[in-house]
């Protein structure tokens, strides 16, 4: 944390029914000026450990789905969306 090292970072995983996208988002890492990241209330789905969730999904019928979770605390956040090739997410 407070480091460019994982800002921006991004892990895929394969699953058999699905792929995960997990992105990390490092807010307190200087960058030479202000950062302000968030939601607005009409968009928070959650308040976990002091952060805001948001989620949003994403369907074509018969192309496939994505649902993707996007929680921003103070200092860090992280982006998590699952696809996949059906509607069952």
């Amino acid at each position: 944390t407070g480091s460019d090292v994982t800002n921006g970072l991004s892990d895929l995983y394969k699953c058999p029914q699905f792929s995960a996208v997990v992105t990390y988002l490092d807010v307190a890492a200087p960058i030479g000026g202000t950062v302000t990241i968030g939601f607005p209330d009409a968009e928070t789905a959650a308040v976990i450990n002091g952060g805001a969730l948001s989620r949003s999904f994403y369907a074509t019928p018969g192309k496939g789905a994505r649902v993707t979770d996007m929680w921003i605390g103070k200092r860090q956040g992280v982006t998590v969306s699952l696809i996949s090739n059906s509607l069952s997410l």
